[in-house]
């Protein structure tokens, strides 16, 4: 089995934090590029209803869901935030991921947050260990030799 090193809490972190914000950014587009091109009103700050606060939050979710499934599944294997502190996902085997696995990962996280990514066994989070799936260090993967994590499933 393959050996690899994993990534570190506060990189993972920061990697969703760059992934949020482009998600943000994202969405306040989603939400308003319609509303310019078809000569609609925005909502007030005043006025906001329960409706807006749904359709924002369903089209957000959308939005992370095809981000993080489509960028984790791709053969990069990893969003632009994983890519710009150089960590990536995979499965135990040193593969890549299915769409469906990245999707059952996303809900995961969405459901767990980052819940014990930091205390468990290898800083495997919640997530992470129901999809069968490690987040490790690019750098490491690219040395020669092992790197001191063996790739097995928890029994």
């Amino acid at each position: 089995m393959p050996e690899f090193a994993p990534a570190g809490f506060w990189k993972r972190v920061g990697a969703t934090a760059i992934d949020l914000t482009l998600i943000y950014l994202l969405t306040v587009l989603a939400i308003t590029l319609p509303c310019v091109l078809f000569q609609l009103t925005l909502p007030q700050p005043d006025c906001i209803k329960v409706a807006d606060v749904i359709l924002s939050l369903t089209v957000f979710l959308l939005i992370a869901w095809l981000y993080f499934a489509l960028a984790e599944s791709s053969a990069r294997q990893a969003t632009l935030g994983k890519r710009a502190l150089r960590i990536m996902v995979m499965d135990y085997h040193g593969q890549g991921i299915s769409f469906f696995k990245a999707t059952v990962r996303f809900w995961g996280k969405v459901f767990s947050g980052f819940f014990l990514a930091a205390s468990i066994f290898k800083k495997q989070a919640l997530h992470d260990g129901w999809t069968g799936t490690l987040v490790v260090t690019k750098s490491a993967l690219s040395k020669a030799g092992k790197v001191g994590w063996r790739c097995e499933p928890a029994p």
